[in-house]
């Protein structure tokens, strides 16, 4: 299951100083919008419908980028965008991180929609020549998350994504029931929060 993350598309930047929020501002903005067309055009093109999930706040100065990213959404003329604000410090306080459930509630159709990839495996009896024999489901469709750096709110959401679609996956192939989730298996749980943690960081590493 692929998914994506990306800075905000729009001109705007942070004259940097020493303060720790530094002014912001727009730029350039008669391109804007064929820039973010650009943008989703090629996205949809590569992975088909996009759910925009947009984790930034919806006050202060992080607002005025949300305003002008849903505007760009609303007059973006291409199809296959869904545009999702969640104001992630607004609805998850205190690290209230259960509270990200309210926003995959709003995913779970677009996530149905668009699936995830399934192929049959041939195991010769050679292990190191193991081959794909059928493609039996492919994506169609991707989350596309971000907040101001793409690093933490984006890591903690794409991981809460994550452990839902391997929820499914696991159910389809009955190593899970109907009624179980990763959470239910503790050492499924710990190798699930592991191997996010490692490769998570090692994306925001790459990414900052």
């Amino acid at each position: 299951f692929v998914q994506a993350r990306g800075s905000i598309p729009l001109f705007w930047r942070q004259n940097i100083n020493i303060r720790y929020k530094p002014p912001f501002e727009f730029y350039n903005s008669s391109s804007m919008a064929p820039v973010f067309s650009s943008h989703f055009d090629d996205l949809v093109r590569r992975y088909g419908p996009v759910a925009a999930v947009n984790l930034i706040n919806q006050r202060g100065w992080e607002g005025e980028l949300a305003r002008m990213f849903a505007k760009q959404a609303r007059d973006y003329e291409g199809k296959g965008l869904h545009y999702v604000p969640f104001d992630f410090n607004r609805q998850c306080p205190r690290m209230q991180w259960h509270r990200v459930r309210l926003l995959l509630d709003e995913l779970r159709p677009d996530l149905e929609a668009q699936g995830y990839f399934c192929g049959q495996l041939l195991r010769p009896q050679d292990p190191a020549r193991v081959a794909l024999a059928q493609v039996l489901a492919e994506q169609s469709g991707v989350v596309r998350t971000n907040c101001i750096d793409c690093l933490d709110r984006t890591n903690l959401v794409q991981g809460f994504i994550g452990r839902d679609l391997l929820t499914w996956q696991l159910q389809k192939l009955r190593v899970l029931t109907e009624r179980e989730t990763v959470n239910d298996c503790a050492p499924l749980e710990a190798i699930f929060k592991q191997v996010w943690a490692d490769n998570g960081d090692a994306i925001s590493r790459q990414y900052s």
